[in-house]
């Protein structure tokens, strides 16, 4: 996987956020562009995955890409009045690429050690989208975030026994390899619920809960929240 370019988009939001001449290699802006076609090209600076991946661009990525395009927009037309400048109230607060609610609200679904982190696995030709945590056969596995449950299924080479839980602000929890799911479809789900029973369920070598969170499709760390998340009791 590429990684992205992040040098010229931070370059691009420094000068836009004081007013300074764009010196870049991109060409001149000679006249505003369509909204679409901007956030585009901002995105393209910011660097692509290869077609068969998932764009790594988080919920706090797109809220820059969101106020550049306002900056941008703002400077290109010609009418530099302070007056016209966007206004950003209540902006939100993004801690390791997630919304600060989300970060408050966490609780750990176990309370078990990481076994196996995220990333590339050894060798480097595999990405583990979550973390591994370790458990007893029938424990119980509690739900990390408020949300509604948007898929309880089986994979018999995967996943096993698995939830899918949708929060708010794009945010979405997954739990796999339970020995059993203990709500369905469309449940209203609290933090620290139980939601399952540990297990060793699909492609696993023991009991374990493979732990994932995704922000807008993107698999994201959850280390850093498992760290600050509050234990169930």
């Amino acid at each position: 996987m590429r990684k992205p370019k992040l040098l010229p988009a931070i370059m691009i939001a420094s000068v836009l956020s004081t007013g300074a001449i764009v010196h870049s290699q991109a060409p001149a802006v000679a006249a505003p562009a369509p909204v679409d076609s901007l956030l585009l090209s901002l995105i393209q600076a910011v660097g692509s995955t290869d077609e068969d991946e998932e764009p790594e661009l988080s919920l706090g990525a797109l809220d820059f890409l969101s106020s550049v395009y306002e900056e941008a927009d703002y400077y290109t037309t010609g009418l530099c009045d302070e007056s016209l400048r966007p206004k950003k109230p209540n902006t939100k607060v993004y801690v390791d690429g997630l919304p600060d609610e989300i970060i408050r609200e966490f609780r750990r679904p176990v309370g078990g050690r990481i076994t196996s982190p995220f990333g590339l696995r050894e060798g480097g030709n595999r990405m583990h989208k979550g973390v591994d945590l370790a458990l007893n056969r029938g424990d119980s596995i509690c739900a990390a975030l408020s949300g509604t449950v948007a898929r309880v299924g089986y994979e018999r080479g995967g996943y096993g026994h698995f939830i899918i839980i949708d929060h708010p602000l794009g945010v979405q929890s997954r739990y796999a390899h339970l020995q059993q799911s203990l709500i369905k479809p469309g449940d209203r789900i609290i933090p620290g619920m139980v939601i399952a029973i540990g297990g060793s369920s699909g492609n696993s070598t023991g009991p374990h809960l493979h732990f994932e969170i995704r922000c807008c499709g993107t698999p994201m760390d959850p280390t850093p929240l498992l760290a600050r998340g509050r234990k169930n009791q």
